[in-house]
C-alpha cells in the first residue's frame, strides 16, 4: 500500500501530543473537535506556509488564482472556511491553570 502525506506526519507528530490538543481545543469549542478534523486542520498548514497568501480567506476565495484553488483546498482539508478559522482560534497547545503558569 502507498504511503500517505498523513502517515509520514503521524511519524513525527504522535497520536499522544494530537490528543492533548484536540482536549485543550476543545474545552474552548464543547468537545466539536475529534482527531478526524484535526487532522484536516493540521493536514491543510504545510500548505498553507509552501504557497502562503495574503489572508486566510484567499485559500477558500473561488476568484483565487493561486496553485491551490478554492475548491481543491476545501475539499482536501475537508474544512469549511468558517470551521477552520473556529478550530485555528480556539487551537490550545496547554490546558493550563493559573498555578501552572506561576512555577
Amino acid at each position: 500500500l502507498p504511503i500517505s502525506e498523513i502517515d509520514y506526519f503521524s511519524l513525527m507528530f504522535l497520536t499522544e501530543l494530537k490528543l492533548l490538543i484536540i482536549t485543550a481545543t476543545n474545552s474552548v469549542l464543547g468537545n466539536h473537535v475529534d482527531e478526524h478534523i484535526m487532522d484536516h486542520f493540521i493536514g491543510s498548514l504545510p500548505g498553507m506556509s509552501v504557497q502562503p497568501l495574503s489572508s486566510i480567506a484567499r485559500y477558500w476565495n473561488e476568484k483565487n488564482v493561486s496553485l491551490i484553488t478554492a475548491q481543491k483546498f476545501a475539499i482536501k482539508t475537508g474544512l469549511r472556511k468558517n470551521r477552520w478559522e473556529q478550530i485555528r482560534g480556539a487551537l490550545k497547545f496547554w490546558e493550563g491553570n493559573a498555578e501552572d503558569e506561576e512555577k
